[in-house]
């Protein structure tokens, strides 16, 4: 008679985690990966972020964030970013955007993606992500100082 009380507990927590995940929510995914050689060190970090850049000012809209602590692991990573479909316009401009840091400087980053989320039949999204070396940060193989 004692499995009844935990069957029927595992039941009630079962239901109550399917009423709170509404359905109203969307996701963006993909991959962040670069073409050079380079190894990231373990504690590398990639942060991939989803932008309404719908506004003129410089204010824009962080929709969702995903940071990524690589640990050692090598590219490609896979991102998934959840957002509010209900809250995207239908003549609205989101773009998503990567970089990888090595100790809170930026050394890869890529071009803004424009990402078509004003179609409702579009709640799952795939976005890969190429990323470039910050100039800056890029090691001299010239020789010269």
């Amino acid at each position: 008679m004692k499995p009844l009380p935990r069957t029927l507990s595992l039941l009630l927590l079962c239901g109550f985690l399917a009423a709170c995940g509404d359905g109203k929510t969307a996701a963006l995914s993909g991959t962040v990966s670069y073409k050079e050689r380079i190894a990231l060190p373990p504690e590398a970090i990639i942060e991939i972020i989803l932008l309404d850049t719908s506004r003129e000012n410089a204010n824009k809209a962080r929709l969702a964030r995903q940071i990524i602590m690589t640990q050692g692991k090598q590219p490609p990573f896979a991102y998934e970013l959840r957002y509010d479909p209900r809250g995207i316009e239908e003549d609205g401009s989101y773009t998503v955007a990567a970089r990888a840091l090595i100790d809170d400087e930026v050394r890869f980053i890529s071009q803004p993606h424009r990402a078509d989320l004003s179609h409702p039949e579009k709640k799952n999204t795939v976005i890969d992500i190429v990323l470039r070396p910050v100039p800056s940060t890029l090691p001299n193989t010239s020789g010269q100082p």
